[in-house]
C-alpha cells in the first residue's frame, strides 16, 4: 500500500485479489481459546480495542467508491465508533465454532466498514473465544496475533502509552529491485498462457462442494466451510525433539503429513486418478509464507497483509513415492519450500498483472468451483508472545490459538492452518465435499499427532500401514 496524493493505492498480491470485487470475501479470523477473568477482560475490551485501532492506521482503512484499489486511512477512532464493533455471545460447548464459520462468510462492505472487528464467545465466567475478524487485505494471521497481545497489554496497563506504527511501503516494493524487473519481464511474456494451461488439465484431488460457483464476473461470493481441533500437549512436544533430531522443520513433516493423510482418503473413497502407473501420489500443494522475513527493512512490521502464496511444482509433477523413507521425503519438503521461497517475486507479480480493475477479463474464466490448488499448508507457526497475561492479580491464560479465512475465490481446495501454543492447534477451511473433507482432517490430525513416533527406518507405506491401518 503506497502513498498517492493523499490516497492509497494497494499494489499487489492479496491486496488486489482480495478487493478485486465487493462480493470478493476473504475474511481471517484469530480464534483464541482464553481461561480466567473474563468478564473482566470484557469490561475493559472497548477502551484497549480503541486503543489498539488507533495504534495500527491499517485497521482504520476503508475503499475508495468508484476508484479501484484505492482506500484511505481514516482519523483516529472514538469509543462511540469502537463500541459498535465488539460483541459478546453466549454459547454452548463447540457452538462457537458454527458462529466462526457463518460469520466469515459474511463479506465486510469494505467502503463503510473498518476492516476488523471483534466477537466474543462466552462459554461461561472463566472460559471464552475471543475473536478477530479482519479483513485478509489489511490482515493476515500474523498481524492478528500481533492485534491480540497489543489487546492483553492495554487491558492489563491501562496507563501504558499507545505507540503508533508507522504506515510504511508496501512490502512487495521492498524486493529485489533486479529481481523484479527479470521476472515481470518473463511473466508479461509467459505466465497467463502456462497458468491457463496447467489449469485446464487439472483435476482436483477431491470432488468440489456442489454448492461452489465458478469463477466468473460478476464474482459469485463462494462459501467456506471450516474444522477445528487441538492436539495433545505430549504429541507436540514429541514431535518438535524428533523433527529435531532428524535435522527437519515442522513444516516439512507436515506437509509429508498432508500428502500421505491426501493419499490415504483418495485411496479409501476410490479417487484414484492421481495415482500415476508409476505409483506416485500427484497432487497440486501450495504454501503460504510470510513476506516479513524476505527483507530487514520489512521484519517489525504488524499489522498488514504480508503473506504469500507459492506452489509446491515438485509434488504436482515428481509426486510422492510412498516407498521413499519419511524423514528423507521431509528433508526433500524442506528443499522444495527453499526453492519456491526465493521466487515468490514471480508469484507476486502474477497477480498484480492479472488483476488491472474489477471489469477487467479474469484469466481463470469458467474455473470449477473459483479452486486453483488442492490444498494449502498456512504454518502460522508458535504464538510469538506471553500465554498468560496478569489482569486483577488474576492470571488471563491462553488454552490454544485456531486459524481460519473464508475465501470465495482464487482458493485451494482446502486450506489447512497450523498454530503452536502449549499444543498444536489444527482448523482447516474447505471447498471440497464435506464428507471427504472431514475424513482428510480428521486422518491429517492423527498422523501429524503421531510424527514423533515414527522411527527412521519408515517409508511412508510403512506409516500409512501402523498409523492409519
Amino acid at each position: 500500500m503506497e502513498s498517492v496524493n493523499g490516497y492509497r493505492k494497494l499494489k499487489k498480491n492479496l491486496e488486489r485479489m482480495c478487493t478485486i470485487s465487493q462480493n470478493s470475501n476473504y475474511k481471517i479470523s484469530i480464534i483464541v481459546d482464553l481461561a480466567g477473568p473474563i468478564l473482566e477482560m470484557i469490561e475493559k475490551l472497548p477502551m484497549a480495542f480503541m486503543m489498539v485501532m488507533n495504534t495500527h492506521p491499517r485497521m482504520r482503512s476503508k475503499l475508495i467508491r468508484n476508484v479501484p484499489f484505492t482506500c484511505t486511512i481514516q482519523d483516529n477512532v472514538s469509543m462511540e465508533e469502537v463500541e459498535p464493533l465488539i460483541s459478546v455471545i453466549h454459547v454452548v460447548d463447540d457452538e462457537w465454532k458454527k458462529y466462526v464459520q457463518d460469520e466469515c462468510n459474511i463479506p465486510f462492505d469494505r467502503y463503510t466498514q473498518y476492516p476488523y472487528n471483534i466477537k466474543c464467545y462466552l462459554q461461561n465466567e472463566q472460559s471464552a473465544k475471543l475473536v478477530i475478524y479482519a479483513d485478509h487485505y489489511m490482515s493476515d494471521g500474523v498481524s492478528a496475533m500481533h492485534i491480540f497481545n497489543d489487546l492483553c497489554q492495554y487491558i492489563c496497563n491501562p496507563n501504558l502509552i499507545p505507540m503508533m506504527e508507522p504506515l510504511t511501503k508496501n512490502i512487495y516494493t521492498l524486493q529485489n529491485s533486479k529481481l523484479k524487473r527479470i521476472w515481470e519481464s518473463i511473466i508479461l511474456k509467459m505466465s497467463s498462457s502456462i497458468i491457463r494451461y496447467k489449469l485446464k488439465s487439472y483435476k482436483p484431488v477431491f470432488d468440489i462442494d456442489c454448492k461452489q460457483k465458478p469463477f466468473r464476473f460478476p464474482l459469485p461470493s463462494n462459501p467456506s466451510q471450516a474444522l477445528f481441533h487441538h492436539g495433545h500437549p505430549d504429541n507436540m512436544k514429541n514431535v518438535l525433539n524428533t523433527c529435531k533430531s532428524f535435522n527437519v522443520s515442522v513444516n516439512s513433516a507436515v506437509i509429508v503429513s498432508l500428502l500421505l493423510s491426501a493419499f490415504y482418503v483418495s485411496n479409501q473413497m476410490e479417487m484414484k486418478s492421481n495415482l500415476k502407473n508409476n505409483g506416485k501420489f500427484k497432487m497440486v500443494l501450495d504454501c503460504a509464507f510470510d513476506m516479513r522475513r524476505l527483507s530487514r527493512k520489512s521484519v517489525n512490521l504488524k499489522v498488514g497483509a504480508f503473506s504469500a502464496t507459492t506452489p509446491l511444482h515438485g509434488y504436482a509433477n515428481r509426486g510422492l513415492d510412498l516407498d521413499t523413507n519419511f524423514w528423507l521425503e521431509c528433508q526433500r519438503a524442506k528443499k522444495e519450500m527453499v526453492k519456491y521461497y526465493h521466487l515468490l517475486s514471480m508469484t507476486l507479480g502474477c497477480i498484480d498483472l492479472f488483476f488491472s480493475h474489477e471489469n477487467g477479463k479474469p484469466f481463470l474464466e469458467n474455473q470449477p468451483g473459483c479452486i486453483m490448488s488442492d490444498m494449502n499448508i498456512s504454518n502460522i507457526g508458535k504464538y510469538p508472545f506471553p500465554a498468560s497475561y496478569q489482569l486483577n492479580n488474576q492470571s488471563l491464560q491462553i488454552k490454544g490459538c485456531f486459524a481460519h479465512c473464508a475465501s470465495s475465490h482464487m482458493a485451494a481446495g482446502c486450506n489447512v492452518y497450523f498454530v503452536g501454543t502449549n499444543v498444536f492447534s489444527y482448523s482447516m477451511s474447505y471447498k471440497f465435499e464435506e464428507s471427504v473433507s472431514k475424513m482428510f482432517f480428521d486422518t491429517f490430525v492423527k498422523v501429524t499427532e503421531s510424527i514423533g513416533t515414527i522411527q527412521k527406518h519408515e517409508t511412508i507405506r510403512m506409516v500409512i500401514d501402523r498409523i492409519l491401518i
